[in-house]
């Protein structure tokens, strides 16, 4: 903390109040200039959401399935 509004030879404890003085103002500033926190909407999926990412899914593992049987099928033929 080096800032002071005092003179070099000002005692310590008045070169200390002083800086700390200032960083309480900007600490100040900073709380009376900033926006309020905003609630987040809600953003949990709905039912039908879920239920269309469940199919999803279900595609996708059936085809990974299917896949890596055919792939088994085509190594034990050889």
């Amino acid at each position: 903390m080096s800032f002071s509004y005092h003179e070099k030879d000002a005692d310590p404890r008045s070169h200390f109040t002083a800086a700390v003085m200032t960083v309480l103002g900007h600490i100040h500033i900073a709380t009376l200039t900033t926006t309020p926190h905003t609630e987040k909407p809600d953003d949990t999926p709905s039912e039908e959401d879920k239920k269309g990412h469940h199919e999803l899914i279900e595609k996708i593992v059936e085809k990974i399935n299917s896949d890596s049987s055919t792939q088994e099928e085509s190594t034990e033929e050889a």
